[in-house]
């Protein structure tokens, strides 16, 4: 698709709104799969404290670890640290270990069993639809502001027509680009057991050259 031949506001706006889409996706992809994705697990985690239930995240900092598929926690009191420790550990992180002058705690997530990543890829097939439908809604108003133009006489008949030829160009692009998005996140989630669905050994020819 050539941006330059977006020369219409209705075009132009869909074309932008569905920009933000798929950024808004490429962030959400880096989250899949990843050590940090872990961190909604220590939430509902709660230590006493004092004698009342305190969440483990509000006695520490939770932060992506320097190793691999790691979590490092910064405790903020060190008489903290082993009641910490024991409430992960019940939680079913086995590989945890700390270090009190550092007031630090240290999870290394284990490697995800094939029900985990048949788990990851159906929050893939979710966010591929969302995307899909947040891309179908942008055209969606786009169109209905661009009817409303034509039928107030803001924009001519020839106009609005190349009008909507833009916006179909555009969910088209943009929804391909979802896709291989989508895809290619897939392949290097779920790698040797990778099984290609549908049209995907189409879209892996596209996504050899693919740079998104």
């Amino acid at each position: 698709m050539n941006e330059e031949e977006l020369t219409d506001s209705y075009s132009q706006e869909a074309n932008e709104n569905m920009k933000v889409a798929i950024e808004n996706l490429k962030t959400s992809l880096t989250q899949v799969g990843s050590a940090d994705a872990y961190k909604n697990a220590l939430f509902g985690l709660k230590i006493m404290v004092d004698k009342k239930p305190r969440r483990v995240t509000d006695v520490a900092n939770v932060e992506p670890g320097l190793k691999p598929r790691s979590l490092d926690l910064m405790v903020y009191s060190r008489e903290l640290i082993p009641l910490v420790v024991e409430e992960i550990k019940v939680a079913g992180f086995k590989n945890v270990t700390s270090d009190v002058e550092l007031q630090r705690v240290t999870i290394v997530v284990p490697p995800p069993t094939l029900e985990d990543l048949e788990r990851i890829e159906d929050d893939l097939d979710r966010v591929a639809r969302s995307t899909v439908s947040n891309l179908t809604r942008i055209k969606a108003n786009s169109s209905q502001r661009l009817k409303a133009g034509l039928e107030n006489e803001y924009i001519e008949v020839a106009e609005a027509g190349r009008a909507r030829k833009n916006l179909d160009d555009a969910i088209e692009h943009y929804v391909q680009i979802s896709k291989l998005l989508i895809l290619r996140k897939r392949m290097e989630v779920m790698g040797k057991y990778f099984q290609p669905k549908n049209d995907d050994e189409q879209m892996m020819k596209k996504l050899k050259g693919f740079k998104g």
